[in-house]
């Protein structure tokens, strides 16, 4: 049987209001249309966006859904770094739940507590057209255990002919489906052309001269991201795109750091505390868990959402994105961090027994217990640290309350080790500056390593912990 996904009569050659801000973005990718339509109304079960952060994957897909048939059963997610199938097989079953609650479907009925099946059984039973979207699916692949499980069911049910799959990733691995001899499309999403960067301004009614296009565009690399954060900043701070350029040129950094910071201290103190919990949580949040820690303020929140800081996914979650939460994870102090980390780590162990719909987060208990286990360790590492410190600090002050008497032939002795001490100075100088200046080189490897995904932020926070030790140790002998 054939389904139909697109509303008919709809083709890729769509006629788009010139006068609307993101006109020429979509004038741009035509093409991409004529592909997802194409996907849509073909034999394929699974379609590929990629493309580099912030050039609009989400955005030219949100536009060609919005043309998706009455009838399709839609089913969208955002993947989080510590998203499990289990997560998506939970929220599957609650989406096909609220589609029987406003009377779309009937459930079939099937004597199972499996997910698995009971989604598979419910795909094939329902007459009617399906399209999962999985946003962020990158975030899949940093863990391999995970991500094949997640592949392998996904790309299984994908075989179900009503059943297709759209992944938004910024890199995706062929290897995935061809392996498993599945047909899938893809596309790859650039960034805006140069000359449709004034086009796109101009629609925003902004000010503009051709000195600050030629800035933008050489510094933004004419990313839609990074061309949507300019707008918003000269809006908030009520500029001219020059003087926001000129601003730019006076700071040592790249463009795109200098967006970071720029929003970044839009956050007042009040709300560091809420930013800083989204930050070390690997899950988007809901109204119930920001009741929970009593920061369910709506103007809070409305504020935080524009100034780009929160953002919202389909399912209502509220998350902080990955490049702002690499910056924030440098500020915050450390007490600060285990706090959260330990609040975390009881977070999850109380929801545990609670049942699916009275959880703060709709997550699978699978999900709770790894995730309760991954911020445990960073308490113990952090009390493990604080024990030797503590241990190091009672055996100096035991040798220092033992009483010595006054020896004046050692006292003489100690006086004249004062000149062979004077000379060492220069040399330990030497040694502590030169150990500081390789923490500092280590640090910086390893920080790179982090921000490309080569290693876990566990073991960023373990060396982080270690560096702030070493380094102290290195900066004794240069303090005065």
């Amino acid at each position: 049987m054939r389904y139909n996904f697109v509303k008919f009569g709809i083709t890729a050659n769509l006629e788009l209001n010139e006068e609307r801000r993101d006109y020429p973005f979509f004038e741009q990718n035509r093409d991409v249309f004529t592909q997802i339509f194409e996907f849509l109304s073909g034999q394929k079960s699974c379609f590929v966006i990629s493309g580099l952060q912030g050039v609009g994957k989400s955005k030219i897909l949100d536009e060609a859904l919005s043309y998706l048939n009455n009838d399709v059963l839609m089913f969208r997610y955002r993947m989080y770094e510590a998203t499990t199938l289990d997560d998506i097989l939970f929220n599957l079953i609650i989406d096909f739940r609220e589609y029987q609650k406003n009377l779309e479907i009937t459930l079939p009925k099937i004597d199972t507590k499996d997910f698995r099946e009971k989604i598979q059984f419910y795909i094939k039973n329902i007459n009617r057209p399906m399209l999962l979207v999985l946003e962020s699916y990158e975030n899949v692949f940093k863990c391999e255990e995970t991500s094949n499980i997640i592949n392998d069911f996904l790309l299984h049910i994908s075989s179900i002919d009503k059943f297709k799959i759209i992944f938004i990733s910024r890199s995706f691995e062929s290897q995935i489906f061809e392996n498993k001899n599945v047909a899938y499309d893809s596309t790859i999403i650039t960034s805006l052309d140069e000359d449709l960067v004034e086009k796109y301004f101009n629609n925003c009614d902004l000010a503009t001269t051709p000195e600050g296009i030629e800035k933008l565009i050489s510094n933004s690399r004419c990313y839609l991201k990074y061309i949507d954060m300019t707008i918003k900043l000269i809006q908030t701070f009520n500029l001219s795109l020059d003087d926001l350029m000129n601003e730019f040129e006076l700071k040592n950094t790249n463009y795109y750091s200098f967006l970071i910071s720029k929003f970044l201290s839009l956050i007042p103190e009040k709300s560091r505390e809420l930013v800083y919990v989204l930050t070390l949580i690997r899950q988007g949040i809901t109204p119930a868990f920001l009741s929970l820690i009593n920061k369910n303020n709506s103007s809070e929140i409305n504020y935080l959402k524009n100034i780009l800081i929160l953002n919202e996914d389909t399912k209502k979650n509220m998350y902080v994105k990955d490049y702002f939460k690499r910056e924030l994870e440098k500020e915050i102090e450390q007490f600060d961090r285990i706090k959260i980390h330990s609040f975390l780590e009881k977070f999850y162990n109380n929801m545990l027994p609670k049942k699916p719909l009275e959880r703060e987060l709709l997550i699978s208990r699978n999900t709770m217990r790894r995730e309760k286990e991954y911020h445990s360790k960073f308490v113990e590492a952090y009390q493990s640290l604080n024990m030797k410190s503590e241990h190091s600090v009672s055996s100096n002050l035991s040798k220092i309350s033992e009483e010595k008497p006054i020896n004046l032939q050692e006292t003489i002795e100690e006086v004249k080790e004062v000149s062979m001490i004077n000379t060492n100075i220069g040399k330990d100088l030497l040694i502590a500056i030169s150990g500081t200046i390789a923490q500092s080189i280590y640090f910086t490897i390893i920080i790179m390593l982090f921000n490309n995904g080569i290693i876990r932020e566990y073991i960023y926070n373990l060396f982080l912990l270690y560096h702030n030790s070493m380094l102290l140790f290195n900066l004794l002998p240069i303090l005065p």
